[in-house]
């Protein structure tokens, strides 16, 4: 839960833990007269900060397109994951790359026959030898 600000006329400001959804008005602890709460500027502290449970500080990897034959790929890490962990991934994102390129590569070159069969028919038979070939 957020912490407050609010101002009594009487005492002064003084906080309160509330829920999010609280009215903008808080009974004085002092002298129980309703106080207003101070709009502010956010502002939060994180305590208790946690570290997270696996890593050593694996900055991540980054393959260019050289390697992969495609789209570079970057995979970031932040600490979370140790360095194996990230050549794990690196590698699993490197064969679906090279899989993609290689699917879109038989994909032209289909394409391509396609198109080269069209030129080589005569133009009233084109429409169905099209459609002949690609059954």
């Amino acid at each position: 839960m957020p912490t407050y600000e609010y101002d009594c006329t009487e005492h002064g400001r003084f906080e309160l833990r509330q829920s999010m959804t609280a009215s903008l008005e808080a009974i004085c602890p002092i002298c129980g007269v309703e106080a207003r709460r101070v709009i502010s500027i956010l502002n939060f502290k994180v305590t208790d900060r946690e570290r997270l449970p696996l890593g050593y500080g694996a900055k991540g990897k980054y393959i260019s397109h050289k390697e992969t034959g495609g789209s570079d790929i970057f995979v970031p890490s932040w600490g979370a994951m140790e360095q194996g962990e990230v050549d794990d991934v690196t590698q699993g994102a490197i064969e679906k790359e090279r899989s993609r390129v290689k699917k879109n590569s038989e994909t032209k070159q289909r394409l391509q026959s396609y198109v080269d069969l069209a030129y080589q028919t005569p133009k009233g038979e084109r429409a169905k030898t099209m459609k002949e070939a690609m059954k």
